[in-house]
């Protein structure tokens, strides 16, 4: 299992814009995974960020999750990682959000030999970071979206808010 800034993509198949109405039929026909290049195990962790609580480091050992793919600072020695700067965070989460994104859009395209032309509607995920205009408003100019495509972000909801999204296209019936 992994955990991290995965970006996950859905193509719909039944109609190539998106539109409100209870007569469209979503089926997900292609996925596109991308992740940041470095992933962590949880050891690994627990050591770059200086964890030494045994409670703590129990949940992390404990969580099922095997690896941990991450944009952290680069190290500057032995010792914990150093502590960012807000504006340093969401300057990271906007370059990040959108390259990880946009590979991911591209491979769920590819997997479907579709193009970005077809994207009629962007819901952008995360539970990392606000910005304003949104991660989709970014997306959209990065893969030159056409101007109609409707967009949402799920954000501030933590893990739940990917589930939240795959209800989506089943909220407006």
């Amino acid at each position: 299992m992994r955990e991290g800034p995965t970006a996950h993509v859905m193509c719909e198949e039944s109609q190539p814009k998106w539109q409100p109405s209870s007569s469209i039929r979503t089926t997900i026909t292609g996925v596109g995974i991308a992740t940041p290049p470095t992933g962590y195990s949880q050891t690994e962790l627990l050591e770059v960020f200086g964890i030494k609580d045994r409670r703590v480091r129990s949940l992390f050992m404990n969580s099922a999750i095997d690896r941990r793919y991450l944009t952290l600072p680069k190290a500057t020695g032995s010792g914990p990682c150093r502590t960012e700067t807000q504006g340093e965070l969401l300057k990271k989460h906007r370059a990040c959000a959108v390259e990880i994104g946009a590979r991911a859009i591209q491979a769920c395209l590819d997997s479907q030999n579709a193009r970005t032309s077809e994207i009629g509607f962007l819901c952008c995920v995360t539970t990392t970071g606000f910005l304003s205009p949104g991660v989709s408003a970014f997306m959209c100019r990065e893969l030159g979206l056409a101007a109609d495509c409707a967009r949402l972000d799920v954000v501030g909801m933590g893990c739940n808010a990917g589930l939240n999204a795959l209800t989506l296209p089943q909220a407006g019936r």
